[in-house]
This record gives structure tokens, C-alpha cells and sequence, in this order.
């Protein structure tokens, strides 16, 4: 990648690579267990320059386009097929049910649906309510409108014929080609509107930091509709000429490692805390743990000189994520420097970034050259960020957003003048360093006016084994407000085991007291209560705090 490249629009920036890097490998689609099928760049260009001139003869050009399913090499196409006709793509969360699928629709006024056949009946639902809307399968559909195969030989027989209008289309790179529905942690989702030079400015920004290589294999598990996924992810490796696998569901996740052996990764950092902590405990249980120590040590120790056979010395664990992996790129939540340290021992670089979608979406990111474990990188050059006197980051830039859906009052809410108020709290520091330390909105205020940052407590909360999710509030209080916290508790159903309620209650109280040790005393935990379900979550894994109930026994501590 060429940093000093620029992107007008989408069309450029797929263009780009299609001619650059068109005998690489572009997209890796499993196939059963142990196969999986290879698209070349040059093959992408021949399929998007098919289906956009299909969707144009369609009279689909201007439009609103919805695409559902799992990451997928056509869920791809129709999204690029979609932006670079100047149609608008409306990319939807999979984890959505028909009634909020619904309401999306309506409400970007979205004419065209692509989704893939686990959505048959949603898609059905949709058609109940918006006759008129075209719909288009992904796979194998009996009741689409109109087959993806189908709809692809058409734009095939176009070109043929020598009618191609999709490869001289002037794009307008000021109108709105996607709009990202947030996915709420805080309230109603917001339809965030981003036009061709938001996203076009934001790949060449995010590509002048994190420098992909042409032999990477990028293994895509993040639901793809997200910005954070679909910037770092899609756009990265088109960028770069890497190699992008999909990964269609989680639950396959260790067999797509095992196939693709990616040497990068995008994630959040559940996931990274996750496998760190499966890591540990399979050694554990295996009575390696202290042969996985000393494999860290002696690869610290060489690595420090220069001489990194890390690889050799730790290809057990290394083969828990199929043994090529070197780069994880991680953001959407607070991420413990422990585990930038503990990944890096295992030869693994964690380059964390931020980013918001309102921002297209990255601000910042760590380089491979320069960072810190502490901070979310580098700031992006196409947008500046200040710091207001309540410590909240604003950005303004190309990469910030046209504006919310229908939504002026919103809109002008979320800005201070050019300013985007992004709702975090952080600062720059003097190395030119971003630090974001934490949410507006998750801001503890006690009443003995004591300021906390929940995550920290979280984050050492979750480090136990018996604590499998955790969320740190305010305690319950009068009047006045709380002058103490408490913790809401989802144990661990493995490490529970047979516990009966009180050995339980005895169990996650030890943990809480260890934890409270090593905090200063307004930040203890006071009071608990014991979950027995999971936390409601976006599909980025971030806990919907606003849902959370104080139900349940409540345990003093």
C-alpha cells in the first residue's frame, strides 16, 4: 500500500485494488469442513462489475438497499454493487428480529433487500408489510423475488453484449451510500448516515496506520453490517491486497482457524480476554502451566535480543489460533494492557484502536512500529480531536458523518458546532498518544463525589474463572444518590459446577474480596447479585447496560 494514496469514493478505492492486486486472493469462502473456495481480485471485479450493471438495468441506482446474512463473499458484492451505482446500502445485524429488521426497512425507506436463506422468514415477514419491496436471496431462496445466480448472469450478459454502464458511472461522493444502524447500548438505535468521501477518507486514513501485507490472511469473525469489522476488516484487506476469510458463525470459529491459519485478526476485547483466559486454563488442566511459563520467559528473553523463536518455543498454544497468527487489531471497549502483554509474550501484537461510526468509524489506532499498551493509538489524518473542559473527546473531519436519519434534533445534539461529541472521556497526551479512559454515559458519580470508571473493576471482576460476566453500578441509595458500589454477577456454569446457591454466594464473595484488596475504598465493591442467565449484549459483544435490572438477591459484603 502506497500511504500516500487517496480515495475519492468507493468505486476508486475497489478499482484500485481490482487492477493492483488482480491475481491475488481476495475472499476465502469455507467449504464443509476441511476445503474452502479462493476468489481472485481479478474475479471480484468481473462478479461487482456483473452485478452492478444488474442492479443498474433493475433501475436500482438511487435506491435504498438492505443487505442481512453472515459474512460471505456475496454479502460483499451486494454491497459494493450497491454504493458504487450511488445507491444506498443499509448493511443490518443478523442478531435482529423480524419486527426491529422491520422497522429499519421502513424507516431508511429501503426499496431492495438482500439476505441470505437463514433469513427466509424475516424476509417473508418484511415482504407482509412492504409489498412492494424487491428481494434478492444470497443462496438458495424458493421465495425471492429474485435469485442471486440468477440476477449475476444478467450483468454477465450485459457485459457480454458490450451495454456495461457500471465502469464509466460518475460516483457523488457527497451523497449519504450507507447508513449504519447503531446498535444501542445506551436506548433506540440511530441510523447514522455516511456519505462516499466519510468512508473513502477513513480507509486512507486507517490504511496509513495499520499496515497490512499482501500475504496477510485476515480471518473475518466480527459480524461484518459493523463499521468496526467492515473498516478494519473488509476495507483493510481489499486495501492492502490481503486475503480475506469469512468466518460465517462463531460456532466454527475453531475449525476456520484451523483451515485458514490467519496471521491476522479483528476483535473485541471479549474475545481477546476469552481466549487469553482459555489459553490458561487448558494449560492448567493439562499440567502445563508451568512449561507454558518458562516457554514465555526463555521467548521474552531471546525475543528482547533479537532472536524471536517464539513460533518453536510456544507452537502448542500458537496452534489455538491455527499458528500463523501475529497481529490482532482490537476495539469497541476497554482493553486491559495485562492483555496486550500477556498476547504479546505469546508472540501475538494487539494493535488497539478506537473508533465510533458516527466516525466512518476509526479515530485512532496504534502503529506496528509505535505503541503504547496503554493508549488507542495514533490519531487518523483525516480528522483532529479536541478535548473539552469535562474531559469528553470531540472529532471533527472528513470521516464524520452527514447526520442522523430523520433526525435533526439528534443531530444537532451530537454536535458542538464542527465538533462530534463522542461521549468518551480521554485526553492526548504529550507523545502525541490517544487515552481514552472511559464512557460519559458510564460514568459512576457518587455522592460523596467520588468519579469512577466501572471497567477497570470489571475488568479485574472478569480475570476470575468463576465470573463469567460481571457489571459494576451504583449501589442502591437514598434520595441523595449511592455513596457506594455493586456488582451484578453471571457465574461461570463450568466453574460453578454442583455448587449449591450458598457455596456459590460463599465462592463469588471470595473472588469480590480479592478484588476489593487491591482497590482504593470508594472504588469496592460493596453489595453483589448473582445472575443466572447471560447479560442482554450488542453484536459487538458490549453489555446494554440500560437493560439491566437489579433482580435478585442482593448480598452485602
Amino acid at each position: 500500500m502506497n500511504s500516500a494514496a487517496r480515495f475519492r469514493d468507493l468505486k476508486e478505492f475497489t478499482d484500485r485494488s481490482i487492477h493492483l492486486f488482480a491475481k491475488n486472493d481476495a475472499f476465502y469462502t469455507l467449504k464443509g469442513k476441511t476445503e474452502y473456495e479462493a476468489v481472485t481480485f481479478s474475479q471480484f471485479g468481473d462478479d461487482l462489475c456483473a452485478l452492478a450493471n444488474a442492479l443498474i438495468d433493475k433501475g436500482f441506482s438511487g435506491r435504498s438497499v438492505a443487505v442481512i446474512g453472515e459474512n460471505s463473499y456475496r454479502w460483499v458484492l451486494a454491497y459494493f454493487a450497491t454504493v458504487n451505482i450511488n445507491a444506498t446500502v443499509v448493511p443490518l445485524d443478523k442478531e435482529l428480529n423480524k419486527e426491529e429488521i422491520l422497522s429499519f426497512v421502513q424507516r431508511s425507506k429501503t426499496s431492495v433487500l438482500f439476505y441470505s436463506p437463514t433469513f427466509e422468514d424475516e424476509a417473508a415477514f418484511v415482504v407482509q408489510n412492504v409489498p412492494d419491496i424487491v428481494t434478492i436471496s444470497l443462496g438458495d431462496s424458493k421465495n425471492a423475488g429474485i435469485k442471486f445466480d440468477a440476477l449475476l448472469q444478467m450483468g454477465k450478459d450485459i457485459v457480454a453484449q458490450g451495454k456495461d454502464r457500471y465502469s464509466d458511472i460518475e460516483i457523488d461522493d457527497e451523497r449519504t451510500c450507507a447508513i449504519l444502524f447503531t446498535s444501542g447500548t445506551t436506548g433506540k438505535s440511530k441510523g447514522v448516515m455516511l456519505s462516499h468521501h466519510n468512508l473513502a477518507s477513513n480507509a486512507t486514513a486507517a490504511a496509513g496506520l495499520i499496515q497490512y501485507a499482501q500475504d496477510d490472511v485476515l480471518l473475518s469473525v466480527l459480524p461484518i453490517h459493523h463499521s468496526y469489522e467492515n473498516m478494519c476488516g473488509l476495507f483493510g484487506s481489499i486495501c492492502f491486497g490481503a486475503a480475506n476469510a469469512f468466518c460465517e458463525s462463531i460456532k466454527i470459529l475453531p475449525a476456520c482457524l484451523a483451515l485458514f491459519r490467519p496471521t491476522l485478526m479483528v476483535l473485541v476485547p471479549l474475545y481477546v480476554e476469552t481466549f487469553y483466559k482459555r489459553i490458561w486454563e487448558g494449560a492448567k488442566k493439562q499440567g502445563k502451566e508451568k512449561k507454558l511459563k518458562f516457554g514465555i520467559f526463555l521467548g521474552n528473553l531471546l525475543a528482547a535480543v533479537g532472536i524471536d523463536i517464539r513460533d518453536k518455543l510456544l507452537h502448542e498454544v500458537r496452534a489455538f489460533f491455527g499458528g500463523r497468527l501475529k497481529t490482532v487489531i482490537c476495539g469497541g471497549a476497554y482493553l486491559n494492557p495485562e492483555l496486550v502483554k500477556g498476547f504479546r509474550s505469546l508472540g501475538v501484537m494487539i494493535l488497539q484502536g478506537y473508533g465510533i461510526t458516527e466516525c466512518s468509524p476509526i479515530i485512532s489506532a496504534n502503529k506496528r512500529n509505535r505503541h503504547k499498551d496503554t493508549s488507542v493509538g495514533w490519531l487518523a489524518s483525516c480528522c483532529e480531536v479536541r478535548v473539552d473542559e469535562m474531559g469528553e473527546i470531540q472529532v471533527r473531519g472528513d470521516n464524520v458523518m452527514k447526520g442522523y436519519l430523520d433526525d435533526e434534533g439528534g443531530t444537532a445534539a451530537a454536535f458542538e458546532g464542527e465538533w462530534f461529541k463522542t461521549g468518551d472521556i480521554g485526553h492526548v497526551g504529550k507523545d502525541g498518544f490517544l487515552y481514552v479512559t472511559g464512557r460519559c454515559k458510564n460514568l459512576i458519580v457518587l455522592k460523596n463525589g467520588k468519579n469512577i470508571m466501572p471497567d477497570e473493576i470489571e475488568y479485574l471482576l472478569g480475570k476470575s474463572t468463576l465470573i463469567a460476566e460481571v457489571m459494576v453500578k451504583e449501589a442502591p441509595g437514598d434520595a441523595n444518590g449511592s455513596d457506594s458500589l455493586m456488582a451484578i454477577i453471571y457465574p461461570d456454569p463450568e466453574a460453578a459446577g454442583e455448587m449449591d446457591a450458598g457455596a456459590l454466594r460463599k465462592a463469588v464473595q471470595d473472588e469480590i474480596d480479592k478484588v476489593n484488596q487491591k482497590l482504593v475504598y470508594y472504588k469496592q465493591i460493596r453489595q453483589f447479585i448473582l445472575r443466572d442467565s447471560e447479560f442482554p449484549k450488542t453484536t459487538t459483544r458490549k453489555i446494554m447496560r440500560y437493560k439491566v435490572e437489579n433482580r435478585g438477591k442482593v448480598i452485602d459484603v
